[in-house]
């Protein structure tokens, strides 16, 4: 009983030294709750999730590459023995320095936290759980985020930065949701792509540009696969234009002040 937060990683921030199946339990109680929320114009949604139990995989100080693999259940990093995990309110997965690749098959945590930090990484998003919340940062320098499907009023957070970093030249990449879901997407400081390619009934897509003043972001929304509402939001200070692709057609943002709202039904 009570809160609790279990990190695994050794003081020099490396997970290198797992070599049994480690299995981890938070038991039974939560302490509270976090609010998500996501905004466009005559559309709002915030989903509260419970918070309580950590457990943090913290291969912060490790420098080559190396693969993650996230389950409902389950957490492993190649070359290293599987954690197994149960009972928890937040599941944090923070890699080094090298080219990373977390794969996430499903979500058993109400909150999941990836972390890419430096490098060039890859976080790929296969599902997540319904009424869950997932932060997926990349990390200051080029990396990719792709997200295949969201769950049932679930949310998502996919940063090509991080915290306390901007970002590089990201790639993110929303492929469908399910119903009542909601997407931030946000591309950070660089030249980024970011595209939308479907989303459910009542989901909310909220698409952040850069903040660089010398940066051009391309977003690329499928009208014909988004029912809900989506909506850009020109970053504070941005100059140059921001691309739409919108049903075939080009939109400069420039022509509304640097910034665009888009309504999709």
């Amino acid at each position: 009983d009570g809160i609790d937060t279990i990190t695994v990683g050794d003081p020099s921030g490396v997970v290198d030294g797992i070599a049994g199946s480690l299995a981890i339990d938070g038991g039974a109680g939560a302490g509270g709750g976090r609010n998500g929320s996501l905004s466009c114009p005559g559309a709002s949604k915030t989903q509260l999730f419970a918070t309580g139990d950590s457990l943090n995989i913290e291969d912060i100080g490790r420098t080559e590459s190396g693969t993650y693999t996230v389950t409902a259940s389950t957490v492993r990093r190649q070359d290293t023995a599987t954690i197994a995990y149960a009972n928890l309110e937040f599941l944090g997965v923070r890699t080094g320095s090298g080219a990373d690749q977390i794969n996430v098959e499903n979500t058993g945590t109400p909150i999941t936290l990836l972390d890419g930090r430096a490098g060039n990484d890859v976080l790929a998003i296969a599902d997540t759980g319904a009424l869950t919340r997932v932060e997926a940062a990349g990390g200051p320098d080029n990396d990719t985020v792709t997200v295949d499907n969201v769950g049932i009023g679930a949310q998502v957070a996919m940063l090509g930065g991080g915290y306390g970093d901007l970002g590089g030249a990201d790639t993110l990449v929303l492929r469908a949701t399910r119903e009542n879901a909601g997407v931030h997407l946000l591309g950070d400081e660089g030249d980024d792509v970011i595209r939308v390619e479907g989303a459910g009934m009542g989901s909310i897509i909220q698409i952040d540009r850069s903040t660089g003043p010398t940066d051009i972001d391309t977003v690329f929304l499928d009208t014909n696969a988004i029912q809900g509402t989506a909506c850009f939001v020109g970053g504070t200070g941005a100059t140059l234009p921001t691309v739409f692709q919108l049903a075939g057609a080009t939109f400069d943002a420039a022509e509304n002040g640097g910034s665009a709202t888009v309504t999709l039904a």
